[in-house]
Parts: structure tokens; C-alpha cells; sequence
């Protein structure tokens, strides 16, 4: 219970948490059983933003409308990797936001990520109007098993291991954040699928202005099923720097 508690209060501030150590590989999440017991490597994914590496910083796409004016939503543009020994699952990753946000939907850029923002020092920043994407009701990801498809649920509860949790949203293969059939989850391979979410994304609270894409990243929780050599486990994988240091022989 200590340690349960003392991760939740570590989530509760991740959204203010640098992420200078985020930037070099993005945002590795590891599941918190296999973290305890020393094989992190059993669950495990990165979650990226488009430009990973030291000195880079990715923010999230300003959504405008015909005349150029900001709408209030943002667009969320990131990579999925399943980094996981054996034949573990991606099932769900879900994002868990101060306040009360909402109307996340997926969305088909129509050019690059870097074609529509400038680099300013390894700052990108950019908008993206009514021609600039597609709104799409979910996203396939094709893999040698069959295409994994992702559709997005708002409101979600039933975090398993963070029974307090309720995520803004997820993208989910099922129709909760535990569930989705391990065969239809996202596999191990080592190609970074790219996502985009447009909703009303949060403000960072010292300054008010709109988070980095790696800041938001401090907020995810994915699900990974079929984890192990038998494939008997499912576990809730958080960021790695949040977890305490442990001695592993």
C-alpha cells in the first residue's frame, strides 16, 4: 500500500515533472509488477513524440479554424512501440489529465508532423486548420498477425493496479482500459506507429501555456496483456521514472 501510494502522489505531479530525462529515447513504460521483480523487459513500450532526443522539444499542434483563430483544442502527435520480451500485448493506453477535459477524437494529418511546424532551436511549434487533417472514428496499426485496431474511450475507469484513476481517455482495442483481446493487441516489433489525438489538452500550471508533447506523456497508462514466457500475466505499465529505484541482482 506505501508503494502504491507513493506512485499515485509521483502521477499526481508527473504533468510538472522535467522531462529532460524523457527526451533521449522518449517515454519508457514498464509494467509495475514485472518493474518489482526485476524484468522490466517483460512489459515494456516507448511512447515518443515526433522528435525525441536531447535539445528537442515537440508541442502539441494549435488547432485553428478557416481564419486562422485558435479553437481552444489541441492535436497530441506521438509514437507507439511495443518493446516487450516474449509475446506481450499492447492493449490500451490511456492519459490521465488535471481537470476536467475532453472530446478526443483520432485525426489523419495530411502532411508531416515537421511539415507543419517550424524548428525554432529544436522548438517546434505549428497549427493545423480544417485542411491539415482528417477526423477518423478509430486507427489501424498493420502488423505481421493482422491489423490492430484503436478506437478512443473517454471517461474510462477500472485502472487495474490504480483503482483512484479515472482517464480522460484511452486508446483501447476493447471496450474498457483492461480489457481488449491479448491476439488483437499491439505486438513487439521496432517500428514507432504514429498516432495523432485532437481534444482540449492541459495547460501547464506554473505558466499557463500549452504543455510539450513529452510533458503530457508524464500522464500514461498502458495496458499489456499476455505478458511473460506462458503469456499468463496482464499488467498496468506506467513511465519508469516514476517508479522508485530498486536494487536487482
Amino acid at each position: 500500500m506505501e508503494v502504491r501510494f507513493f506512485i499515485q502522489r509521483l502521477l499526481a505531479v508527473s504533468l510538472v515533472v522535467s522531462v529532460a530525462a524523457a527526451t533521449a529515447a522518449g517515454h519508457e513504460i514498464v509494467g509495475v509488477q514485472s518493474y518489482y521483480t526485476c524484468q522490466a523487459n517483460l512489459a515494456r513500450a516507448f511512447l515518443r513524440s515526433p522528435n525525441p532526443g536531447a535539445g528537442n522539444v515537440d508541442y502539441p499542434l494549435v488547432v485553428v479554424d478557416a481564419g486562422g483563430n485558435p479553437t481552444g483544442e489541441d492535436i497530441m502527435v506521438m509514437t507507439i512501440q511495443n518493446a516487450s520480451s516474449f509475446d506481450a500485448r499492447v492493449t490500451s493506453i490511456g492519459f490521465d489529465f488535471p481537470g476536467d477535459l475532453g472530446g478526443y477524437e483520432f485525426v489523419q494529418l495530411h502532411k508531416s508532423y515537421n511539415d507543419l511546424t517550424t524548428n525554432a532551436g529544436g522548438v517546434r511549434t505549428g497549427t493545423a486548420g480544417p485542411g491539415d487533417y482528417t477526423e477518423l472514428e478509430s486507427v489501424s496499426i498493420g502488423q505481421s498477425h493482422g491489423d490492430v485496431r484503436f478506437s478512443i474511450r473517454e471517461d474510462i475507469h477500472g485502472v487495474p493496479g490504480f483503482p483512484h484513476t479515472g482517464l480522460d481517455f484511452a486508446l483501447a482495442t476493447g471496450k474498457t482500459f483492461a480489457g481488449g483481446r491479448p491476439g488483437e493487441g499491439l505486438a513487439t516489433d521496432s517500428i514507432r506507429h504514429l498516432v495523432a489525438v485532437k481534444g482540449f489538452l492541459p495547460a501547464d500550471p506554473d505558466t499557463g501555456s500549452l504543455l510539450e508533447i513529452e510533458g503530457l506523456l508524464n500522464s500514461s497508462y498502458v495496458r499489456f496483456r499476455q505478458v511473460g514466457p506462458n503469456g499468463d500475466d496482464n499488467e498496468t505499465g506506467i513511465w519508469r521514472n516514476l517508479l522508485p529505484p530498486i536494487s536487482c541482482p
